[in-house]
């Protein structure tokens, strides 16, 4: 295991420390200190791997039977864990960029869905879901079940009803509605390749379909 020791061979080299090839270097809990800074502000390295390279160092040198500050015990490097805790609240928090859903990126996901990769019915519900989401402005967590259904607060099939040229859409809970007054969403056909109505007509044929002698009511149901 040379994690850690290899990249702190040559830093020492750089600081001027002179030892033996032959022989393990010399290892202090300063040069560690420096070690860690120099991990952390020129290598970029987070705390988690520069506290794994450090692991690796101690092991080096217990495997080789070599004296040094690991060989009694690594709780008193109280100055190398407070440099820890030290470049652990410097360290960039990494957050993934939640990029919005166009109407391009819409129609390539449905263009995908359609080319049949899933079972038919896979490739139509996310389809659905998303088109209606996309055309009512609405969260996930608005007309679908992450758990068990609820008739009092999530969408049922009853709460989806078609008319001549849109869909209505009722929402019994939302976020803006913290008092489950419920609203109607109204989505309209737009005579396009991504329709919301055909899109739900499409979905809703099928899933009745699909579960004609299921006693599932709510409205987007994987069939778990």
């Amino acid at each position: 295991m040379s994690v850690g020791i290899l990249p702190m061979q040559p830093f020492l080299r750089m600081a001027g420390v002179i030892w033996l090839y032959s022989d393990m270097p010399p290892l202090t809990e300063e040069s560690l200190i420096h070690f860690a800074t120099h991990c952390f502000k020129n290598l970029h390295l987070k705390c988690s791997t520069i506290k794994m390279y450090i692991c690796g160092i101690r092991y080096k040198y217990l495997e080789n039977g070599k004296p040094s500050i690991f060989s009694d015990s690594s709780d008193k490097l109280y100055r190398l864990d407070a440099l820890y805790r030290g470049i652990k609240k410097n360290e960039k928090k990494s957050t993934k960029p939640r990029l919005p859903i166009t109407f391009t990126i819409l129609k390539d996901i449905c263009q995908f869905l359609r080319k049949g990769y899933y079972t038919p019915y896979v490739n139509i519900l996310p389809e659905s879901a998303c088109v209606t989401a996309y055309f009512g402005f609405l969260r996930c967590g608005e007309f679908t079940v992450l758990h068990s259904f609820d008739s009092e607060c999530n969408v049922s099939i009853e709460d989806i009803r078609f008319l001549k040229d849109k869909v209505t859409f009722h929402l019994k809970a939302s976020k803006t509605d913290p008092f489950r007054e419920g609203v109607d969403i109204h989505l309209f056909a737009s005579g396009a390749s991504v329709c919301p109505v055909l899109s739900l007509e499409r979905y809703m044929d099928y899933r009745t379909r699909k579960f004609k002698d299921s006693k599932s009511q709510d409205a987007f149901c994987d069939g778990k």
